[in-house]
């Protein structure tokens, strides 16, 4: 179902989706969903975000941020972080993820989940910078791009 969806057949997937997939399955579609699709396809970030609107599940909703919160959390546990590319590739996808499902949808990040100022204070202390630095980035990019057209308004006011 994933594999096929574009913006031309959304709405008939979305229908799909909701008869087929029932909530008791959700907490593992969003783990599919975070680690499968989210982590590792970047590019198609903005088409699932769609997707899931068009779904319309607030308790959907909730076990794909949910999923997002606990991968980040595993990734930036990792012993593996400091070395590997791959690891440091997946989560910056999933920061890139976070930024879009909670700030580029008008939520708020969860401090008590992920704080982008605590973890940027411990990856210096313990020599992850290389790793956090790219994730918070990501994060913060949909903010980004609310506070530049806050300030367009602004200007043309």
């Amino acid at each position: 179902m994933i594999n096929n969806i574009s913006i031309s057949n959304m709405e008939a997937k979305a229908k799909e989706f909701n008869e087929v997939i029932q909530e008791q399955y959700y907490p593992w579609f969003a783990q599919y969903m975070v680690m499968k699709r989210a982590s590792i396809e970047p590019n198609f970030h903005d088409l699932y975000l769609k997707f899931f609107d068009k779904v319309n599940s607030k308790s959907l909703n909730k076990e794909i941020l949910k999923a997002t919160y606990e991968n980040c959390k595993v990734l930036l546990r990792s012993n593996l972080i400091k070395s590997s590319s791959e690891e440091r590739s997946l989560l910056k996808n999933l920061g890139s993820w976070l930024g879009k499902f909670t700030i580029g949808r008008n939520q708020a990040l969860r401090a008590k989940e992920i704080d982008p100022k605590s973890l940027i204070v411990e990856a210096y202390e313990k020599g992850l910078m290389i790793a956090v630095i790219p994730f918070t980035s990501k994060v913060s990019i949909p903010a980004n791009f609310f506070c530049k057209i806050f300030l367009q308004r602004l200007q043309s006011d």
